[in-house]
């Protein structure tokens, strides 16, 4: 497992915690062996272990998949109709268990959060239907990469250093300053110009 990736999931166990006072939550995770989606549970769960009243009751792996996910989500209702939170790894899965949850009328009882930061979670999030993401956009995290990597050949950066991509948690309320996917020239060099992350020493085990 990487715990690496315990880091990137755990805020939404620790935002969950703060923002419901009890009750049962689940997990909806993707495909199981590569180690991912196992790391990111175990980070939700010790985010979540601040609030020793809400309670996870089941974990089911939707494979990434949207359709799986919508069937997860009307399993986890029937076996458990008084849930209150939901972690779903990733956001495409969030649009089939939204569809699941507003098709079942549990939408409005049960908090989603989730991951990536895609344009059509942004969109679930501007809808109400998914309250909290952690999102780690390929455009920026590319274009650090260029400048890093353009470092390391200049001699102007050591090589061999760990390094986060740019990471932003996402609700409501701060939606028009998100990093999108599809960025602009102009925020592409705004980018161009902001400070370099710093490596991470010692960087993270594996």
């Amino acid at each position: 497992m990487d715990n690496s990736l315990k880091e990137f999931s755990k805020p939404l166990g620790i935002w969950m915690a703060e923002n419901l006072e009890k009750g049962k939550v689940a997990v909806i995770e993707g495909a199981l062996g590569r180690g991912d989606a196992e790391a990111y549970t175990e980070g939700f769960k010790d985010g979540l272990s601040q609030n020793p009243n809400l309670e996870i009751v089941t974990t089911i792996s939707a494979e990434w998949n949207r359709q799986k996910a919508y069937e997860a989500a009307t399993n986890i209702i029937t076996a458990h109709p008084d849930i209150v939170g939901l972690f779903v790894q990733n956001e495409d899965m969030t649009v089939g268990v939204a569809s699941a949850l507003e098709r079942l009328g549990k939408l409005e009882q049960v908090t989603i959060v989730s991951q990536n930061g895609a344009p059509y979670g942004l969109d679930l999030i501007r809808e109400g239907k998914l309250q909290y993401t952690n999102a780690n956009p390929p455009s920026i995290a590319s274009v650090m990469a260029l400048r890093l990597l353009l470092g390391v050949v200049k001699g102007e950066i050591e090589p061999g250093h760990f390094y986060w991509a740019p990471t932003q948690l996402i609700s409501k309320e701060n939606l028009d300053v998100t990093y999108r996917w599809d960025a602009s020239e102009e925020e592409i060099e705004q980018w161009l110009n902001l400070p370099l992350p710093e490596p991470v020493i010692p960087p993270p085990t594996l």
